[in-house]
């Protein structure tokens, strides 16, 4: 089993990605807000993102999958936060899709 930040890392990735999601939504929604020119830029870069963030979750399951030294306990943890994340990335984009 791999020790250290890597290993944390490989447990952690989805729900990382979806930290980083919900941080980048919230600066690119304010941005939205205090810019004068039409919402259409600012719905396109939010949906651009979060579909570089959902390739980062899947990206994560990806590598908690082929990792052989994780235990299968930490392998179903990763897979699952993952699996979350990418859940909640989509969540997250629905009102810039609808709006």
């Amino acid at each position: 089993m791999p020790t250290g930040v890597v290993a944390w890392v490989k447990l952690l990735g989805g729900l990382i990605v979806w930290a980083i999601h919900f941080g980048g939504l919230y600066a690119i929604a304010s941005w939205m807000d205090l810019s004068e020119a039409s919402d259409a830029p600012g719905r396109w870069i939010a949906v651009g993102f979060s579909l570089a963030c959902m390739v980062g979750a899947v990206g994560a399951a990806v590598v908690a999958r082929r990792d052989p030294q994780l235990s299968s306990w930490s392998r179903s943890v990763a897979l699952s936060g993952a699996l979350i994340a990418g859940l909640a990335v989509m969540f997250q984009a629905v009102p810039f899709l609808v709006l």
